[in-house]
C-alpha cells in the first residue's frame, strides 16, 4: 500500500473512531458517576429507615427502588450520551410493561397487598399472628411475602392471601418465640380480629 492509501484510509476511519472512543468514555463516566450516587442514595435511605422503627420497612422498600431507579436512569442517559436513541426502548418497555402487566395480575395484586400492609401495619415484625390457616410469628414483611416462624419452620403467606383472609393478630412475640399451628378448631372470622384488637 503506498504512503497515500494510509493516509486516505487513517483520514477516513481515524476522526470517527475518536469520536465513538470520546462518547464511549463519557457514557461510561456518566454511569459511573450515577452508579456512585446510587450507591450513596442507598446508604443514606437506609440510615434513615433504620432509624424509624415504625416506618422502616416501607422506608426501605422506598430506599430499594431509588436505588434501582437511579441505575436505570443513568443507563439511560449514558445510552444517550453514547449516541443510542433511547426513545424507541422506552416505547417498546412502556407497551412490553402493559402487556406484561396483564400477564401477572396477580403479582401486581400481591404486590398491592404488600404496600397497603407496610402502610396500614395491621402487625408488625414480631408479633404472632394466624393468617390462612397457619400460626406463627412474623419474621419479615415485604411487597410479595410475610415470612412466619413455625417452631423452625419458615411459611410465607402470599400477600394478597391477607387481603381475602381474616387475620388474626395474638399478641406480640419475640423472633425467639416457638409457635405453633393452630388447631383446627379454632375458629378464624372476620370479627375475631376486632375482639383481638
Amino acid at each position: 500500500m503506498s504512503d497515500t492509501t494510509i493516509s486516505s484510509l487513517t483520514e477516513m476511519f481515524l476522526p470517527p473512531l475518536i469520536s465513538v472512543g470520546y462518547k464511549a468514555l463519557a457514557a461510561l463516566a456518566l454511569f459511573g458517576a450515577f452508579w456512585l450516587g446510587a450507591i450513596f442514595a442507598r446508604s443514606v435511605g437506609q440510615r434513615l429507615a433504620d432509624r424509624d422503627r415504625r416506618h422502616k420497612d416501607i422506608l426501605h422498600l422506598l430506599v430499594r427502588a431509588a436505588y434501582v431507579g437511579i441505575l436505570a436512569f443513568g443507563a439511560a442517559m449514558a445510552l444517550g450520551t453514547a449516541g443510542v436513541d433511547i426513545w424507541p426502548l422506552i416505547a417498546g418497555l412502556g407497551v412490553g410493561g402493559f402487556a406484561l402487566g396483564f400477564a401477572m395480575k396477580d403479582l401486581a395484586s400481591s404486590i398491592i397487598a404488600g404496600l397497603m400492609i407496610l402502610f396500614l401495619h395491621p402487625f408488625k415484625v414480631g408479633d404472632r399472628v394466624f393468617i390462612a390457616g397457619f400460626e406463627g410469628s412474623v419474621l419479615e414483611i415485604d411487597l410479595r411475602y410475610v415470612t412466619l416462624d413455625m417452631g423452625g419452620n419458615r411459611v410465607l403467606v402470599p400477600s394478597s392471601t391477607l387481603l381475602n383472609s381474616p387475620i388474626t393478630v395474638l399478641g406480640g412475640g419475640s423472633k425467639g418465640s416457638s409457635p405453633t399451628v393452630a388447631p383446627p378448631e379454632m375458629p378464624v372470622t372476620p370479627t375475631s380480629f376486632a375482639e383481638e384488637t
